[in-house]
């Protein structure tokens, strides 16, 4: 009888870990699917991505003009974001991999220094 019970119990868990990770597996991009986009598809995320970064900017001007952003910063924010649509735009405006970062462990003073 105990036995019955356990290996209920262990079924049980077993279904349980399956059913929970459905939801991821089924949530999983595919790796190296790209989709051609047409030139109107194109343009219509060029349109796009144009008015995010103008917008961005934008808010940067405000924070240069509050006093919480130096000229000097702004301009390299700004140089940043046209630099990346340059880059959007060379990869047909084709969405990045997103990687999944471990993090990293920061080093306490004193401890694994050589």
């Amino acid at each position: 009888m105990k036995k019955r019970i356990l290996i209920l119990i262990t079924a049980a868990v077993m279904l349980a870990l399956v059913l929970n990770e459905a939801p991821v597996l089924a949530n999983t991009p595919e790796p190296d699917k790209q989709v051609q986009f047409t030139e109107d598809q194109k343009k219509v995320l060029a349109d796009l991505y144009k008015e995010i970064f103008e917008l961005r900017k934008t808010v940067v001007d405000k924070y240069v003009e509050y006093g919480a952003m130096s000229k000097e910063t702004a301009e390299k924010v700004k140089s940043w974001m046209d630099e990346h649509y340059l880059r959007m735009e060379e990869r047909g405006f084709q969405p990045m991999e997103h990687r999944h970062h471990q993090g990293h462990k920061k080093v306490k003073e004193g401890e694994n220094q050589q």
